[in-house]
């Protein structure tokens, strides 16, 4: 064997190897840069313990983007943390990590977020303002199949509306078959 060539063979085994070093972190850089959703997102507890994630709820007929839908949920979320044998996905902090941008404005779509997160539940809702009357309507929904599991509509005085989450939150427990105790 001739030393010039194995010299130029050695050179190219090593080029041969660099390239392909490179082109491995290249693949990995670009599948971890495409794949972010994937990467980030949060899953509900593996624990057997249902999850449920409660997005904000829509306004129908809202001026200006009319912040009660949004209050309103993160309000019923945390009267659902108190439930025992519940686990709460929050809707602010696993969305935004996730790389999620905006609320969901069908429940289709609240379901999709809900699947992706791999919660049990999603507790969609709509608000809308009759005169001084708050109509607001509520669905449990699956996020496996999207199939309702329950539903409410409750009327209340606009100015009262701050029992209205523990008593959402007291229904869907009675839907789930949930104890009503509060966590400690």
């Amino acid at each position: 064997m001739n030393i010039a060539h194995a010299g130029g063979s050695r050179r190219r085994i090593v080029l041969t190897f660099a390239i392909v070093v490179v082109l491995s972190a290249a693949a990995s850089l670009a599948w971890h840069r495409v794949r972010p959703a994937h990467r980030a997102t949060k899953s509900a507890p593996n624990n057997g313990t249902p999850s449920i994630l409660v997005p904000p709820f829509r306004t129908v007929h809202a001026a200006d983007r009319d912040p009660l839908g949004s209050r309103l949920a993160q309000d019923v979320e945390g009267a659902l943390k108190q439930l025992q044998g519940l686990a709460v996905q929050s809707w602010v902090r696993d969305l935004h990590d996730a790389s999620f941008s905006a609320a969901p404005t069908e429940d289709a779509a609240a379901v999709d977020l809900g699947r992706r997160l791999r919660s049990t539940y999603v507790l969609v809702g709509v608000v809308e303002h009759q005169d001084a009357r708050t109509a607001i309507a509520v669905r449990l929904l699956r996020a496996r199949d999207g199939t309702a599991v329950w539903s409410g509509t409750y009327w209340r005085d606009t100015t009262a509306l701050t029992s209205f989450p523990s008593e959402l939150a007291a229904a869907v427990a009675e839907a789930l078959h949930l104890p009503l105790e509060r966590r400690d």
